[in-house]
Formats: C-alpha cells, sequence, structure tokens
C-alpha cells in the first residue's frame, strides 16, 4: 500500500469511527453504558496521536485531572469507585480530546434533529398506546403517570430531565452551526419538549426563546415594530403563546409549573446545597449515620475524622463503597463525589480548551444551569454536546 493509499485509508478510518462514536454517545442510554464511545475515543486518538496538537494551558489541565485521578486511586477504598465516578463527573475530558482529534461539526446536521425529536416522539405513542407489561422488558418506562393517564418519556439520555435539557442544547448547536431552521425543525423540537414533560425542559426552553428573541424584544420594548420582520414577529407571538398555554395546562391540570412551586423549589434547592456544603466542608460534624451507611459499612466517625481533610479535596467517593453517578442536585452531588479539588479541576480543565471568541458560551451556561437539577451536562450526550460547544469554531468552515 502505498502512501497516497494508507492516508486515504486512515481518513476513512478516522470519518467513520468518529460517526460511529459521535452516535453512540448521543444514543448511550439505548445501550445502556457510554464506555463503548469511550473505547472509540481512546481508539481515535491513539491512531492520530502524532497529528493531535494540545496547547500549555490544556495539557497542564490533562496533567492536573490525571494527578487528581491518581491520588484518589491511591486513598480510594476501591478504585473501581473511583474510576466510575471519574467518568461519570470528568468524563468531558474524553470529548475535549475527541473534538482536538476530529472535526465533528459537519455532523450537526438537521434531520439529526428530526431523527431524535421522531424517537421522542415515537417512544411516547408507543409507551401511552401499547401495554407498558409487555414495553417494560424491551425499553425502561417511568411509573410516574401525569394527569392519571399519561407517561413521559424518558428519550436518548435515560431520562426525562437530562433529555429535554439535553435536546435544547442540541438544538442550540445545530441552530449555531446551520445558521438556519425550517418551520418543521421548530415544530419537532416544540412538539418533543412539551411531550417530555419536564418542568427543568421549559424552564431552559424558554431561556432560549429570550436568547433568540431577544433582537426582537428590545425593538418591541423600544416601539421599532416597522423594524421587526412580519415572519419573526409571527413566530415570536406562537411561542410566548405556547409558553403561557404550557403555565395555564400545567397549572389547571397538574400544578408543577407556578409560583408556588417554583417558590417551594427554589428554597428546597437552597436548604440541599446548604446541606451538601456542610457535609463536606466538616464532615466530621455534619456526616451522621445516614450519611455513614451511604458510604459503608466499615464507616465511623473516626473514620470520617481522620479523613476529614482529604474528603474535603477528594470528596467522599475515597470513602464509599459503590460510585454515585446519579440523583438531583447535579451540583451538590458532584461537590459530594469529588470535593472542593475535583470541581476546581473540571472547570478548570473547561476553560483551558475553551476557543477565543467562543459563539456558545450560552449554551453552556443553559447546560449548566440544566445540570443543577438533574446532571445533564454529565451524561455521555451532555458530555458531547458541552465539549463541542466550546471547541467548534462556529464562524469556521
Amino acid at each position: 500500500m502505498n502512501v497516497f493509499n494508507q492516508k486515504m485509508f486512515l481518513l476513512d478510518v478516522n470519518s467513520k469511527l468518529a460517526v460511529l462514536i459521535f452516535h453512540l454517545s448521543i444514543f448511550s442510554a439505548f445501550l445502556g453504558s457510554s464506555i463503548p464511545a469511550i473505547i472509540g475515543i481512546i481508539f481515535l486518538f491513539l491512531i492520530n496521536i502524532q497529528k493531535v496538537k494540545f496547547n500549555n494551558a490544556e495539557v497542564i489541565a490533562m496533567l492536573m485531572l490525571v494527578t487528581y485521578l491518581a491520588f484518589a486511586l491511591i486513598l480510594s477504598q476501591d478504585y473501581t469507585v473511583i474510576l466510575k465516578n471519574f467518568r461519570f463527573w470528568m468524563g468531558v475530558i474524553f470529548y475535549l480530546i475527541f473534538l482536538k482529534t476530529y472535526n465533528i461539526k459537519y455532523l450537526y446536521s438537521r434531520n439529526l434533529l428530526k431523527i431524535v425529536c421522531l424517537t421522542i416522539i415515537i417512544e411516547t405513542i408507543a409507551i401511552n398506546l401499547i401495554d407498558q407489561n409487555i414495553l417494560i422488558n424491551y425499553i425502561d418506562i417511568e411509573q410516574t403517570k401525569f394527569f392519571n393517564f399519561y407517561t413521559r418519556p424518558i428519550g436518548f439520555t435515560g431520562s426525562a430531565t437530562m433529555t429535554s435539557t439535553a435536546l435544547i442544547i442540541l438544538f442550540y448547536i445545530i441552530e449555531k452551526i446551520q445558521n438556519k431552521m425550517s418551520l418543521l425543525d421548530w415544530t419537532l423540537f416544540s412538539i418533543s419538549i412539551l411531550l417530555i414533560f419536564s418542568t427543568t425542559g421549559y424552564v431552559i426552553f424558554f431561556i432560549l426563546i429570550l436568547l433568540k428573541f431577544t433582537p426582537i424584544i428590545k425593538k418591541i420594548i423600544f416601539y421599532q415594530y416597522r423594524l421587526v420582520p412580519v415572519k419573526s414577529f409571527a413566530i415570536f407571538l406562537i411561542f410566548i403563546l405556547l409558553i403561557y398555554l404550557i403555565i395555564q395546562y400545567n397549572y389547571l391540570l397538574n400544578r408543577r409549573v407556578n409560583i408556588e412551586y417554583f417558590t417551594h423549589i427554589f428554597y428546597l434547592k437552597i436548604t440541599e446545597y446548604k446541606d451538601a456544603f456542610n457535609y463536606l466542608i466538616n464532615p466530621s460534624f455534619y456526616c451522621k449515620t445516614d450519611c455513614m451507611n451511604f458510604l459503608g459499612n466499615d464507616i465511623n466517625h473516626n473514620v470520617i475524622a481522620s479523613f476529614r481533610y482529604l474528603i474535603q479535596l477528594f470528596g467522599y467517593q475515597i470513602l464509599s463503597e459503590s460510585p454515585n453517578t446519579s440523583g438531583h442536585n447535579g451540583l451538590t452531588i458532584f461537590l459530594f463525589s469529588n470535593g472542593i479539588l475535583g470541581l476546581c479541576l473540571y472547570f478548570i480543565t473547561l476553560y483551558s480548551f475553551l476557543r477565543k471568541n467562543n459563539f456558545m458560551l450560552s449554551g453552556v451556561l443553559l447546560i449548566m444551569i440544566g445540570s443543577l437539577h438533574y446532571p445533564t451536562a454529565m451524561s455521555a450526550a451532555g458530555q458531547l454536546f458541552l465539549a463541542s460547544m466550546i471547541i467548534i469554531n462556529i464562524k469556521k468552515q
């Protein structure tokens, strides 16, 4: 095989492997694991290792992460807990390396959005029209029924709340890259968000609409109606009506989207974040029986007290017998599991890989807001989308 053929073969392998990794990551919940995607990323990086270039900040960030992982492994009671936690909470580093290895910008197509939305719509129809006793053998189904008859889809992340946030971020990325979305795209997207029936998703959706129509809103506020295109103004009014109907419909039938509900959730989250911070800052005082039972049978007050400073840095994962990669309040679980050092290194890593003149920081903020509830940014799809918003230059072809 001559040099030219070798290059063409490697290029073909790279592109096919990148496409496979991309879709394995987005639909990892259907497989039940993100491990195949991570293995693919490692292999892709190794066969292209001579071509991949990292700047000094990126190298330092990766070395700090490796050092953090090494110390956590040394201190841990069970190294598998550390590795599973690292894959979930810090797994974005694999996708940042993936984006540095191969340009996947062209994979963010409007057809991808249509396919993802259709999977959600089809899942919704199936779980609400077909006997769930039959489907439960093949797919995961939420047990909660809204309005006493409606079962919402969990979607491509395995969680309804995370799917709603991830779908909004996917739409955001595609709209930024393609710079246009058809009426069909908006319709499928909006229907999917409605069907997922997540309060968090509705809030992120509302913020997205505000960001999208900010120029129009400004013109309306300053009575510059003639400067607003008729089509844009009509679409804006439709979404205002849609948001109003969401609020009214939920208030009348389910009472999840109203000021009382948001007030309750707000104060509940504040309390939970305070508790998590206390658990981390002063573990020997706040980590009582329920906390120690969560960690393992051999954990007692004396063990917690002797490890208190290490817990502050590396989190309770160094004492835990099982990984902590699920539940709501993503930031509190992150702090509880990985410690202050882990949280700082996470954001240092993201900042180190951030491209200059980045045009998708609003999307980064949206996924972080969504992850304050369920950790969408730590799902395989969320990690892929987050890395994409940090690295992809939407102005460069």
